[in-house]
């Protein structure tokens, strides 16, 4: 029950409006570029917007109260990570470069989504998995996916209780029902491809 009601307050406290933050008009270009570099032409480029507005609002110079950075909102030692699993895109780690930010989002969601193969790819699952993962770590998701025995993150795993913390597991589910479900489809109608 304390889960339902955590849940329902992050959801009511969502901006009905539909707007998309000014600044975001400042980075569609690359964003839209850093995704079909990495995912072609399909890539889904407004629910990565939605990442971002979830992540700092398009705002460069964030910072979360646990050290995160940037407009992706990257820990420093995942920012330091990736200069070692992809140093030829990410010879230093700058979260707070927007360039980088952006292209380390991209990089890394990307990245997360061919490790959650057993997520099928149908109708956002995967990419609901992938940002699960993004916002709770990699080893969460594959966990909730075994516990459950889930095929898909929508109506399976985002409903495992995978053994964190209520206010944790609360916060973690709903990071992609607000990327997908309340954000990406205001980048849609604004035309974000």
């Amino acid at each position: 029950m304390k889960l339902a009601t955590t849940f329902l307050m992050l959801l009511f406290s969502v901006p009905t409006f539909g707007q998309i933050p000014a600044t975001s008009a400042k980075y569609r270009a690359q964003l839209t570029r850093e995704a079909h570099m990495q995912g072609g032409l399909t890539a889904p480029v407004a629910m990565f917007a939605g990442q971002l507005t979830q992540e700092s609002g398009f705002n460069p110079a964030a910072h979360s109260g646990v050290g995160a950075q940037g407009l992706a909102q990257f820990m420093p030692t995942t920012a330091l990570w990736l200069t070692k699993v992809a140093p030829k895109d990410f010879p230093t780690a700058d979260a707070l470069d927007p360039a980088w930010s952006i292209r380390a989002l991209v990089f890394y969601d990307y990245w997360l989504y061919a490790r959650l193969p057993m997520f099928v790819t149908t109708d956002q699952n995967r990419f609901a998995a992938t940002l699960s993962a993004y916002n709770g770590g990699l080893g969460w998701t594959q966990k909730d996916a075994r516990v459950g025995k889930c095929t898909t993150w929508w109506d399976c795993a985002e409903k495992v209780n995978d053994g964190r913390s209520l206010a944790n597991l609360a916060q973690n589910r709903n990071y992609p029902f607000r990327i997908i479900r309340l954000y990406e489809p205001r980048y849609v109608v604004a035309g974000w491809k």
